[in-house]
């Protein structure tokens, strides 16, 4: 192999790997709520906040699919966020402008919450967690559907 092959295979490999994108597709999984299905076998080590963050930002879709995953979810964050979809969807009636009402009503709320207490130290465990967003979605429930003017 000649020096300007390998100088070439290397800037084709540099071209595949660039860390820059790989933090911006973090970022996109997180504000569109696919961070633990990315994870893959890393989910049952996923912080909260990343399941969290698909509760919050997941479209109906990905809330689906925490809500009945094919496999049994994983760890207590899998559990939670997987049984809080569920209510989530039921309570948006599986429509996607009534889940982003809910999810800019209650669930961002809850998110930035969550994130404030984690920076203070103090992270909600998932049941915790699970318990103020059920609170929060009953009062919504018993509010019944918001207007818009």
């Amino acid at each position: 192999m000649t020096r300007d092959a390998r100088v070439d295979d290397a800037s084709v490999a540099a071209e595949r790997w660039n860390p820059d994108l790989e933090v911006l597709d973090e970022v996109d999984a997180f504000l569109d709520g696919t961070f633990p299905e990315r994870a893959g076998s890393r989910a049952s080590r996923l912080p909260g906040w990343a399941w969290v963050s698909a509760l919050s930002h997941g479209g109906t879709e990905v809330l689906a699919a925490l809500s009945d995953p094919p496999d049994p979810p994983v760890g207590a964050w899998g559990r939670a966020i997987g049984f809080l979809a569920d209510e989530v969807l039921d309570l948006a009636g599986r429509e996607d402008a009534e889940l982003r009402d809910l999810q800019e009503g209650v669930l961002v709320r809850a998110e930035l919450h969550f994130l404030d207490q984690a920076a203070r130290g103090w992270a909600p465990r998932p049941e915790q967690f699970t318990a103020e967003v059920l609170a929060q979605l009953e009062h919504r429930r018993r509010a019944g559907p918001r207007t818009t003017t």
